[in-house]
């Protein structure tokens, strides 16, 4: 019996998983957005991942400033990824 919980543990949430991404994705002309990323300018993207970087590092500084009072000091780098998990 602990088999088989143990295979339907892992196998419903496959199909659960399989079954959402077929809802997501029928309906998408993978040929169009291929087209369309390979328009894409790489000035526009420099720019964009440029003003995303400081807008995820200005919000870990800002939990920096909320956290320092409770804890006398947290490396900027630390509440970056902290920032970047979520």
């Amino acid at each position: 019996m602990d088999k088989i919980k143990k295979i339907f543990s892992y196998l419903f949430p496959l199909i659960l998983m399989i079954l959402f991404l077929y809802i997501a994705f029928k309906n998408i002309d993978f040929e169009e957005v291929l087209n369309i990323f390979s328009n894409i300018s790489i000035t526009w993207l420099f720019v964009y991942f440029v003003i995303w970087s400081f807008s995820h590092i200005f919000r870990a500084y800002r939990w920096g400033i909320i956290i320092h009072s409770v804890k006398e000091k947290t490396s900027l780098l630390n509440l970056f990824g902290a920032t970047m998990v979520g």
